[in-house]
């Protein structure tokens, strides 16, 4: 394939999948339990793709679907934007979206399909956020423009649904989403 994979999923079926880049372009793979592969697949998304997550999900026939998750960089260093890709089972682009939200570094990080059908994604962002409403402010609390950051994107059209930004003392990036039994 040229490059190592940066992330991959197991399918009910035991076969595998996994995604990766190679210069500007996306690649995914789909192989045997035995390591055969599939099909291969390679496309050129807006920007270069930095992959920090393939979540796996599935359409109405059960088939399976696959969520790209990373972010964009635009221009330069400092400047990226969140970007979600679904792919269908055989790797071909259902949608792809990046999302330009108020900050002017955005990154996920991590991802959860929800029992809704949607995402979540977990990350980063330089959006500001004013400090607590209640208690005594912390006089130490200047990195106010480095927030976690939560977003819900539609698993149908990849349309964002929120965005909310989290700060912290010393910067706060969300890694890892899981969804809870209850739905929170």
């Amino acid at each position: 394939l040229g490059t190592v994979p940066l992330r991959g999923v197991v399918l009910p079926d035991g076969s595998f999948s996994l995604v990766g880049t190679r210069f500007n372009d996306l690649w995914i793979a789909n192989f045997t339990g035995a390591g055969d592969r599939n099909w291969w697949v390679t496309f050129a998304p807006t920007g270069g793709l930095t992959i920090q997550n393939l979540v796996l999900g599935a359409n109405a026939q059960g088939q399976p679907e696959y969520y790209v998750v990373g972010h964009v960089q635009r221009g330069s260093v400092t400047r990226s934007d969140p970007e979600v890709v679904k792919l269908d089972a055989a790797g071909q682009v259902i949608w792809a979206q990046s999302y330009d939200l108020s900050g002017t570094d955005d990154e996920a990080h991590g991802a959860v399909l929800t029992a809704d059908g949607n995402l979540v994604l977990g990350g980063w962002t330089s959006y500001p956020a004013a400090p607590p409403q209640t208690g005594t402010p912390d006089p130490a609390n200047v990195l106010k423009s480095s927030c976690g950051l939560l977003m819900k994107v539609s698993g149908t059209d990849g349309s964002l649904i929120w965005a909310r930004n989290f700060p912290s003392q010393w910067g706060l990036d969300f890694t890892r989403v899981v969804e809870g039994s209850d739905g929170t």
